[in-house]
């Protein structure tokens, strides 16, 4: 299993041999050489296995009984850099993550987030764009056009997989973000290839446990696992302020999505963090 440094080099590697390959499509090939340009100004981010496998979870929750164009994306997935490469060392497959201002694409009025899996077994994927808006139930997630539905499926599949972990990177109270990889390592990459030594991140749960406030009581709060709540329509009274009606001609209120707990209790599912105590360095 690679670290990111070793991942991105690999599939560089592999991007730049393909260019010499007859059976790559010029479609492929632009793609490749656009994605390979991008790897010297990215900002990278290595996913722990225990964020991943949480991700999941969610991804799970968010599906369940849904139809893929009621998926929405959270409402904190807004990339920290304007080109981010995510890695899952675990599953050593990569995403790009391009952020595109309001109005770059038709009918997509506000900001938007292009992502494209890669990785160095294959030619890169278009998995389509997801919509950052500061109300959650814009933010539609657009597929490319896929005559099956199990694809259809995988690709916003991996839409909420990045935006979810962009959500949680947003989210200083739940992980910390360190630098990963050797100095050497690093100082290679930027010989080798411009790449910043300061662009390498590694994102783990931060299990600090957190400040217990006043109103907190040992039942709520703070003290339960982390999880997150979607945005929800909540039934409303007609004199509240930013209140809908609804097609059934009653009164709503829109609840964002946010995330509640922290990871020192655990998280929502099965798994658990690390035990308390445990530090992260940076090498």
């Amino acid at each position: 299993m690679s670290n990111i440094i070793q991942g991105a080099e690999k599939i560089m590697a592999a991007y730049d041999r393909a260019f010499l390959y007859e059976n790559i499509t010029e479609e492929d090939r632009s793609l490749m050489r656009a994605l390979r340009e991008s790897f010297n100004h990215a900002d990278f981010y290595e996913i722990s296995r225990e964020i991943t496998d949480f991700v999941y979870d969610q991804n799970n929750d968010a599906f369940d009984g849904k139809l893929l164009s009621d998926i929405r994306a959270p409402v904190d997935a807004r990339p920290p850099s304007d080109i981010c490469f995510v890695y899952m060392p675990n599953s050593e497959t990569g995403f790009f993550a391009f952020k595109q201002r309001a109005g770059s694409r038709e009918h997509i009025l506000h900001p938007s987030v292009d992502v494209i899996r890669v990785s160095s077994t294959e030619v890169p994927v278009s998995c389509g764009c997801y919509v950052i808006a500061d109300d959650e139930s814009q933010n539609t997630i657009f597929l490319p056009d896929l005559d099956n539905d199990r694809e259809q499926s995988l690709m916003a599949s991996i839409m909420m997989t990045v935006g979810t972990i962009f959500s949680l990177i947003n989210q200083p109270r739940f992980v910390v973000r360190s630098t990963t990889g050797t100095r050497q390592l690093r100082k290679q990459m930027h010989r080798g290839h411009g790449i910043s030594m300061d662009a390498w991140h590694k994102i783990e749960w931060n299990i600090n446990e957190p400040v217990k406030s006043k109103e907190d009581s040992d039942k709520g709060g703070w003290r339960m696992p982390l999880h997150y709540t979607r945005g929800h329509w909540r039934t409303a009274q007609d004199h509240w302020d930013d209140v809908v009606i609804r097609k059934d001609g009653k009164p709503y209120k829109w609840i964002e999505g946010f995330w509640s707990g922290h990871p020192a209790y655990g998280v929502k599912k099965s798994y658990h963090a690390p035990k308390l105590g445990k530090t992260y360095e940076n090498v």
